[in-house]
């Protein structure tokens, strides 16, 4: 008994530590995964456009990949090379398990130093202690509807920083599905669709939103739509151009008259309604 009495003295501390060292912030480690995939947390609205919609509405993505702490130099550069969506999906030794939950894709360009907080209060982190700003990714599955759009034709754009690309599978007949990309890593840029796709009270193509945000220290990513006529040219003046930081919005999201711009010309921002959640996910618990 003497010597059980001696090992649970010794255990017993231990234990107590371990379960202290616990508390606070989530420390990530790299390569697996530190919270229960079984029952991940969720992450409402991380970048601010929350508001609007029904249960039913908008987007989600049940993983992030990110550079773990030991992907960066002793200067804090990238120790290996990121200039697209897929080196940072694909290269990223930091996977986790987190269902987000965006209601719209409408994220005006902005100085973003918040991180990302669960609904259980807990923060983000690299296994450092670092909150994760810069360099990961999502991939965000929904389904694109008519919403309160009137039928018609409708040309897609994408503002972002950095890079975002978009499917929708079927969209353009026959089987043929309509890609646009704004890949890289860029300042917010605007990438336009060289198709338009109809829509009714029929339509529902499935979307998938690759978007992945690369050095700091903006981000942001916005679904843009326009009615098009008969004829009516895709081409507009901002398509495929690059602008810096500031074009579009200021640091603190402001729109600039480039983004008035935009609307005064008939793109708008697709609305909550426009997304319905796929068969995985039916239910938005970050939803108004």
């Amino acid at each position: 008994m003497g010597e059980i009495k001696k090992i649970l003295i010794i255990i017993i501390p231990l234990l107590l530590i371990l379960s202290y060292n616990n508390c606070g912030k989530v420390q990530f480690s790299n390569t697996t995964n530190s919270l229960n995939s079984n029952d991940p947390p969720t992450i409402c609205s991380p970048f601010g456009n929350g508001g609007g919609g029904q249960a039913n509405n908008g987007l989600v993505a049940s993983s992030i990949h990110y550079l773990g702490a030991d992907q960066y130099d002793i200067s804090g550069n990238t120790a290996v090379t990121i200039s697209s969506f897929s080196d940072i999906w694909t290269k990223s030794d930091s996977v986790e398990k987190v269902n987000v939950f965006m209601n719209s894709i409408n994220n005006p360009d902005h100085y973003w130093t918040s991180g990302f907080i669960t609904s259980r209060g807990q923060e983000l982190t690299l296994s450092n202690g670092t909150p994760i700003l810069q360099y990961f990714s999502f991939v965000f599955l929904s389904n694109l509807v008519l919403g309160s759009l009137q039928p018609g034709n409708y040309q897609l754009a994408v503002l972002s920083d950095d890079a975002a690309n978009i499917t929708l599978t079927g969209a353009l007949g026959n089987n043929t599905d309509l890609v646009l990309k704004n890949d890289g890593m860029h300042s917010m840029t605007m990438a336009c669709a060289s198709n338009t796709i109809s829509l009714d009270s029929s339509s529902s193509f499935p979307l998938e939103l690759d978007y992945a945000d690369g050095p700091p220290v903006y981000t942001g990513v916005i679904i843009m739509t326009r009615p098009i006529s008969p004829g009516e040219s895709l081409s507009y003046v901002q398509c495929g151009k690059p602008e810096g930081d500031g074009y579009f919005f200021d640091q603190n999201g402001t729109p600039t008259p480039n983004y008035t711009a935009l609307l005064n010309a008939g793109w708008a921002p697709l609305a909550p309604t426009n997304y319905v959640l796929p068969s995985s996910h039916p239910v938005n618990p970050c939803a108004d």
